[in-house]
């Protein structure tokens, strides 16, 4: 029997001794159930924080973290500069593009304005015929032949007119050499001094582009 109590106190001795090691302070080895579970959850808590404190001291450095900041901000800002020089190479090369597009449709109005003006420059001449055969007709022509070159005559200007060209003025217009060619200067009481007195040739504008201009004798 004495030796088994002795046996017991020994167990509670080392309990006893443990729990002081852990917690800092010696524990009624007689203790209730409570207490154990108190300290066993101290106990715990020591380990938990051993554990953080150890991880912590894991972790790079401060200077280390600083340095891979430094890093990725200046790739980030690398990225950038080259982000935007491409989206300026981008952009010059799209105002490129436009500026072509609008070179050849120009191109292509001039070339259309050219070819129009080459198909009616002929049926001007035959406009000038009409009016050459109507101006000067024998006296006692017969009204209806004359009548018939007025008609015709009209029918083809309306014709050009549809087509774009019309008639320059000049009678009694101030001298423009935009659109007059002066090709004498004649004493006229009549007529103010730089203004036309005479068209010898009736000029013709394609749209807003003359296409031959007028002949004509100035006031001097």
């Amino acid at each position: 029997m004495k030796r088994k109590r002795k046996g017991k106190a020994d167990d509670a001795a080392a309990r006893v001794e443990a729990r002081a090691k852990a917690g800092g302070k010696p524990i009624d080895p007689d203790g209730d159930t409570a207490t154990e579970a108190a300290f066993t959850e101290a106990a715990g808590a020591e380990a938990a924080g051993a554990d953080t404190t150890a991880k912590i001291a894991k972790l790079p450095a401060a200077a280390e973290l600083q340095n891979r900041l430094s890093a990725l901000q200046s790739e980030f800002e690398q990225s950038s500069l080259l982000w935007r020089e491409r989206e300026e190479g981008l952009l010059r090369q799209l105002a490129e593009l436009d500026n072509l597009l609008r070179r050849q449709r120009r191109d292509r109005e001039r070339e259309v304005e050219q070819r129009r003006g080459e198909i009616l420059t002929p049926l001007i001449a035959v406009l000038d015929d009409l009016d050459r055969a109507l101006a000067h007709l024998p006296e006692g022509e017969d009204s209806a032949f004359a009548e018939g070159i007025a008609r015709i005559a009209d029918a083809l200007q309306e014709t050009l007119a549809r087509q774009g060209l019309r008639p320059i003025p000049a009678m009694g217009e101030k001298f423009d050499p935009q659109f007059h060619e002066a090709l004498m200067r004649v004493e006229s009481d009549d007529v103010d001094r730089g203004h036309v007195v005479q068209e010898i040739q009736k000029g013709y504008m394609l749209d807003d582009r003359v296409l031959r201009p007028s002949k004509v004798s100035v006031a001097g």
